[in-house]
């Protein structure tokens, strides 16, 4: 769910042309300047503010929301602390596991994503359902990165739908 595989060093977080490639080479130098002042960070961090707000809205969610799903996305956001987030970010360049997708080829599995997320985008999605088409692949129009949060619904009905057949199977053995 709102997943990749690799080439995570492609992502522009939404951003067009100039501006997401800018933005992707210099995250992971200023996730590592931010971890050398973590008081300065994590305080303002809890703070919160307008700004920050309106980058959880943007980078999490594909459409409207409610205020509550932001403000939990942005307290589960500052919740990590800065160092985890510096440490883990720089892995992104490097990150592939493309060669283990196959190894679910005949296991239940859904593949789901929002058709909005600009942190995992679907591209990201459709590559793995590519390397494994047994999977059920659900993409979640005008769905951000938070889809689970942002349609829980649909997200529920999905994964009903893996594994209801497999419940059945089981209730008619017990029977």
């Amino acid at each position: 769910m709102s997943a990749s595989a690799g080439d995570m060093h492609e992502l522009t977080f939404g951003l067009p042309g100039f501006s997401g490639r800018l933005v992707n080479r210099l995250t992971p130098s200023a996730m590592a300047v931010l971890a050398r002042a973590p008081g300065f960070v994590e305080s303002g961090r809890r703070a919160g503010s307008a700004l920050g707000f309106a980058i959880t809205r943007r980078v999490a969610f594909g459409g409207p929301v409610p205020a509550s799903y932001v403000e939990f996305t942005d307290e589960m956001l500052a919740g990590t602390p800065i160092e985890v987030v510096a440490d883990f970010f720089p892995i992104f360049d490097s990150y592939d596991a493309y060669a283990a997708v196959p190894a679910l080829q005949g296991v239940p599995t859904l593949i789901l994503c929002g058709t909005e997320d600009v942190v995992t985008p679907v591209r990201h999605t459709r590559a793995i359902a590519d390397l494994l088409p047994s999977a059920t692949l659900r993409e979640i129009e005008g769905a951000g990165h938070m889809v689970l949060l942002e349609r829980h619904h649909e997200v529920s009905q999905a994964l009903a739908d893996l594994v209801d057949p497999y419940l059945s199977q089981a209730q008619a053995a017990e029977a």
